[in-house]
């Protein structure tokens, strides 16, 4: 009886549920595609995708709220009520910043679809940095290629002893070190140096009274506490700590990142989209360029005092300055205190030398016969601009003043106000050129470029006297800056 009673009510049950079924009426929201995978991205690159949403109810769909989070904006581009039948569309934009790796994202729609009141839209792909560190840059884009870091101009690290209490000038040490067979490469005064010397040379160099130690390995935690307890705690022991580093990282872990850069490289063969582009603009002219252009040629006649940048030849000085805004006229945004989340422990200050250094020695390995060295100095300056969130043209702004500080006040403008600062580290460290390189702090800037429409991130004057970058130069990043230098 009660199997017989189950079997009569179940088509009743059925029916009644069809009969109640087909009364209610409700709209019903369908997103053919709600995944997006954007594929592969580099830095600071924003994308589009549009998100069709579809009635297929019989009531109208009201689109209550769409939220998007971390990276990604989205935007209803048509209406927010959708008729049975008809459809909308939702734009979402993705900006890759500096993320690196897989990525997924996601997006909420809010509806009155009682069935599936909240749908979550998903958003993934790769974004690849655009450098691994200091790599060899092989030229997918226009002629930049940078030479390969297991062959460095140098295989040395050398201590130097100054003369009576006084910074032996670079054509002296120089000249020490070729009697012993060796070549000065990089030389930062007064206390360190880079050299290629020949193995089974190092008694015969350490004979020289100048010549107090030479490395050809990684300087350890305790000689580097050493040396600098027996040269100074002062700036001259931060010098030493600071080219200790750039050491390891440039000569003593070559191998290490030559595997890093060929790694990047088949990324970038693989998307060759990815490749940071040369620097827009990257080359300004000085007023006075043709008549220090035309004075040059004339036989007979040496450089003067404005003729400090025309050729890099023999030995060169280097001054590498940091602006560092103290915020008295603009908001300070960035601080060379900060530490570079992608390189944590790592001083940003040393970043920049370590990676300026590599890029001069290319010009080192590119052309033997200039007898190239390299003399450097190193300092961050007080201004009361924060350069980054200037145009291009303010740079006569932050540049003046920070000439002034160096003591330079008598000079009109920062062309001989810098040609005069040039002038006098030649004297001062006997070279027969000099130049500048202004590095401006972005790291916590959108871009990592001035707030021209142009794109300006690095430039510099033909001829000299200097030349201006940004920490990260727009998508190149800080491990690439041997590259735009």
């Amino acid at each position: 009886m009660l199997k017989k009673l189950r079997i009569t009510l179940l088509p009743l049950l059925l029916v009644i549920g069809l009969i109640y079924g087909a009364g209610a009426h409700r709209p019903d929201i369908f997103i053919k595609e709600q995944i997006w995978d954007f594929g592969v991205l580099g830095w600071h690159q924003k994308i589009t995708h549009n998100f069709v949403i579809e009635n297929h109810g019989d009531v109208t769909l009201v689109i209550k709220g769409v939220r998007a989070f971390c990276g990604c904006t989205a935007t209803l581009l048509d209406k927010d009520e959708i008729a049975p039948g008809d459809s909308s569309v939702i734009e979402v934009t993705f900006n890759s910043g500096h993320r690196r790796g897989g990525v997924k994202k996601f997006v909420w729609i809010e509806s009155n679809d009682p069935d599936e009141p909240l749908i979550k839209l998903v958003i993934k792909g790769e974004v690849i940095p655009p450098s691994m560190e200091n790599p060899f840059w092989a030229a997918t884009h226009g002629e930049l290629k940078h030479h390969n870091p297991l062959t460095p101009s140098y295989n040395a690290f050398v201590l130097v002893e100054p003369s009576s209490g006084k910074s032996l000038k670079t054509k002296q040490l120089k000249a020490i070190i070729r009697s012993r067979g060796g070549r000065l490469c990089h030389y930062f005064p007064p206390y360190a140096a880079f050299i290629y010397l020949q193995e089974g040379m190092d008694g015969e160099l350490l004979r020289e009274e100048s010549i107090k130690a030479i490395y050809r390995a990684e300087v350890s935690p305790k000689e580097l506490k050493e040396v600098i307890a027996d040269y100074g705690k002062g700036e001259h022991g931060k010098l030493l700590s600071y080219v200790a580093f750039v050491w390891r990282r440039n000569f003593v872990e070559r191998e290490k990142r030559q595997k890093e850069v060929e790694e990047f490289l088949k990324k970038i063969r693989k998307h060759p989209e990815l490749a940071p582009k040369p620097p827009p603009n990257d080359v300004r002219i000085p007023p006075d360029y043709e008549k220090i252009r035309k004075r040059s040629k004339q036989p007979g006649v040496h450089p003067d005092s404005e003729e400090t940048s025309l050729f890099m030849v023999r030995d060169v000085s280097v001054s590498i300055i940091l602006p560092e805004s103290n915020g008295s006229i603009d908001p300070n945004q960035e601080d060379w205190d900060n530490e570079d989340p992608w390189h944590p422990g790592e001083d940003r200050r040393v970043l920049v030398l370590s990676e300026i250094q590599a890029g001069l020695d290319w010009y080192i390995d590119k052309e033997p016969l200039a007898d190239l060295t390299f003399t450097y100095h190193f300092q961050v300056i007080e201004t009361s601009y924060e350069p980054i969130s200037r145009s291009s043209a303010h740079d006569l702004c932050w540049i003046n003043e920070t000439m002034a500080q160096l003591g330079y006040l008598s000079q009109i403008g920062s062309f001989t106000k810098v040609r005069a600062y040039n002038n006098d580290l030649r004297q001062q460290d006997g070279t027969d050129w000099a130049f500048t390189i202004f590095v401006v702090d972005s790291l916590n800037d959108e871009d990592g470029m001035f707030s021209d429409s142009d794109n300006w991130f690095a430039w510099a004057f033909l001829g000299g006297p200097y030349t201006v970058m940004t920490y990260d130069n727009d998508n190149w990043d800080i491990t690439k800056m041997d590259v735009v230098a």
